[in-house]
């Protein structure tokens, strides 16, 4: 009688481990300080339009800065947005269309997160916002 080899599980990427594995340090990595504050401790990823009513935007670049831990949990999660807003307003072109496309519907595949996952680990997030931005055109 021979052994079968246990076959290899395929690793499979999911949008929470694409987003917290690759997205979010490629982020903290190109802003390098707090956009509200300008601290560069303690950063963390912030969506300006949450993902959660915006699931398309969630790998979009430009909805995403680094924040402070105060600036992101304590401010902008508590309703204190003035800060974020204005450097929204002064400093991202796309909002408007951000605006509209939060209504799109976008599923993350396996090929598009391999796709995201790369831009991301070669900081090539102009190519991400290019890429993400066709993808939420398209699917309206």
């Amino acid at each position: 009688m021979t052994l079968e080899k246990p076959k290899k599980k395929k690793k499979t990427l999911t949008p929470a481990k694409v987003e917290k594995l690759y997205f979010n340090p490629a982020i903290r990595r190109r802003d390098g300080r707090c956009v509200t504050c300008g601290k560069a401790t303690e950063l963390q990823s912030s969506h300006f339009i949450a993902k959660k009513s915006a699931g398309a935007l969630r790998f979009y670049p430009p909805n995403a800065h680094a924040q402070c831990s105060g600036c992101h949990r304590y401010k902008w999660h508590n309703g204190d947005t003035i800060d974020y807003t204005d450097f929204m307003t002064e400093n991202v072109p796309e909002l408007d269309w951000m605006k509209t496309a939060r209504k799109a519907t976008l599923h993350y595949g396996q090929g598009s997160l391999t796709i995201i996952r790369e831009l991301c680990v070669t900081d090539r997030l102009s190519e991400l916002t290019a890429y993400i931005f066709e993808l939420i055109e398209a699917s309206k």
